[in-house]
């Protein structure tokens, strides 16, 4: 009984952090990084080619996670599921660290391409590490737990967005650039501050 307690307990704090980590690291940080990379990075919508950049900050997650999806079955075979669930957990933390202290814009780009890297493997192991090792009256219950941890995450992002933006949240990027109490370094970090917190308990559980 207690090995069934404790596989159900690890799967189920996998899936927890893994979709959270997806879910909020590639989407949730959206609605508050949208403005503060612009700003900080001099991409306010003042012309064609600055949307285009601004939209590369978040496509660039794509970038990284597709080819690595050509290989993921390879990666698993190789190192086993637990050692490429921790390395998972690594990369992702790494990308997110980086994220947070880019100093420009293509350094953010880099981050963001490392980031799509280690969703991918996240997205990829954990649901199959789950679904060979969680007992067979657990597994419906924890592919729910995947998407509702994905959704809580989203709004965690709305909720953080909403507080790091303050008083002119609502502003336009444009305007919103010209606020001179915005300190968009330290709040892009804050931002990114739950993500290597997620990142970080992944790595702890691959651990033991």
């Amino acid at each position: 009984i207690q090995i069934h307690w404790d596989i159900t307990w690890v799967c189920m704090t996998l899936t927890f952090a893994g979709a959270s980590l997806f879910g909020y690291a590639l989407i949730g940080i959206s609605s508050a990084a949208w403005t503060i990379w612009r700003c900080q990075y001099d991409i306010a919508p003042s012309s064609l080619g600055n949307e285009w950049r601004a939209g590369m900050l978040f496509a660039a997650v794509n970038l990284g996670g597709l080819p690595y999806g050509w290989v993921a079955t390879r990666v698993m075979e190789h190192f086993g599921r637990k050692d490429t669930i921790l390395y998972s957990g690594a990369v992702t933390f790494g990308g997110i660290f980086l994220s947070g202290v880019a100093p420009t814009y293509w350094a953010q780009i880099f981050s963001r391409v490392i980031t799509g890297v280690g969703l991918a493997m996240v997205s990829s192991v954990i649901p199959v590490y789950v679904a060979e090792m969680a007992p067979s009256d657990r597994k419906g219950t924890l592919q729910a737990l995947w998407q509702v941890a994905i959704n809580g995450q989203l709004l965690l992002g709305c909720i953080m967005g909403y507080w790091l933006l303050g008083a002119d949240r609502d502003l336009k990027p444009g305007a919103y650039c010209a606020n001179p109490e915005a300190g968009l370094a330290s709040m892009n970090f804050v931002l990114m501050v739950p993500g290597m917190l997620l990142a970080g308990g992944i790595i702890v559980v691959a651990a033991k």
